[in-house]
C-alpha cells in the first residue's frame, strides 16, 4: 500500500506538467497579431512595378518597400473602417517655398522627420524646394514653361514611373500623375508619386516618396496633392 501512496502523488505532478505545456501555448494563441503580417513567401521575388500597378485602396492588403525589394503583406489597417488608422485625422503642417506656393502635409508617425528642419535643412530656391529624409523624400521643382508635352513624353516612356489615374487626386485639369519608383537627391530609390503640373506661367513637377508602406505613402502624398492643386 505505501508504493501506491507513492506512486499517486507522482502521476498527479507529471500530469500538472503537462499542463503547463498547454497553458504556454494558449497564451501564444491569445497575443495579438500585429497590423501587418506576410501574406506570401518571403522567398518569392515581387515585382515592385507590378505590384504597384495591382495596389488598390481598402482590399486589405499593402506593399512594402524597402529601396532594393518589394513584399506584400496583408494590412488590417487598409479599411475605411478604421477610424484611427492612416485615413484618419492627422495635423496638417504647411511648408512656405520662395517658389511660391504652399505645401501642406499630414504630420504622421511615418513622415514627421520631414518637418524637422534642424536635422533636415530644406533646400529652398526659387526654383526648387526639397526635403530628404531616411525614409521619405519631398520635392517641388519649377521647369521650364512650355515643357509640359515634353516631359509628360519623357515620363510615360520607362525610367521607374508610369501613368495612374488622375481621378484619385480629383483634378479636373490636364495635369498628369505618375507613380512608381523615385529617385531622390542622395540617389535613394523610394516608392511614390509624380504630378506633372501644367500651370499657366511654369510647369512644375512634385514628387513625394517614401520607404515602407505604399499605402501610407499614397495617403500622404494624395493630401498634399489636392491642397497645392487648389492654389492652381
Amino acid at each position: 500500500m505505501g508504493i501506491y501512496k507513492f506512486l499517486i502523488p507522482l502521476i498527479i505532478c507529471i500530469s500538472l506538467t503537462a499542463c503547463g505545456i498547454s497553458d504556454d501555448a494558449r497564451r501564444a494563441d491569445e497575443t495579438k497579431r500585429p497590423a501587418e503580417t506576410v501574406s506570401e513567401n518571403e522567398n518569392d521575388p515581387v515585382d515592385v512595378f507590378q505590384a504597384i500597378a495591382e495596389d488598390k485602396e481598402f482590399d486589405g492588403k499593402s506593399l512594402i518597400w524597402d529601396g532594393e525589394k518589394a513584399q506584400i503583406v496583408d494590412d488590417e489597417l487598409d479599411s475605411r473602417d478604421v477610424l484611427d488608422g492612416r485615413y484618419g485625422e492627422f495635423e496638417l503642417v504647411t511648408l512656405e517655398t520662395r517658389i511660391g506656393f504652399d505645401l501642406v502635409l499630414p504630420k504622421t508617425s511615418h513622415n514627421s522627420d520631414l518637418f524637422m528642419s534642424s536635422e533636415y535643412p530644406p533646400v529652398d530656391t526659387d526654383d526648387e524646394f526639397s526635403i530628404e529624409t531616411q525614409d521619405r523624400f519631398l520635392s517641388l521643382k519649377k521647369e521650364g514653361a512650355g515643357t509640359f508635352d515634353q516631359k509628360a513624353a519623357e515620363l510615360s516612356s520607362g525610367g521607374g514611373l508610369m501613368e495612374s489615374d488622375s481621378s484619385a487626386i480629383k483634378s479636373e485639369t490636364g495635369h498628369k500623375l505618375f507613380t512608381g519608383i523615385i529617385k531622390t537627391t542622395s540617389g535613394e530609390n523610394m516608392a511614390g508619386f509624380l504630378l506633372l503640373i501644367n500651370g499657366e506661367d511654369s510647369v512644375y513637377t512634385f514628387r513625394y516618396a517614401g520607404l515602407g508602406n505604399y499605402s501610407d505613402i499614397r495617403v500622404e502624398a494624395f493630401s498634399a496633392i489636392r491642397r497645392l492643386l487648389n492654389q492652381f
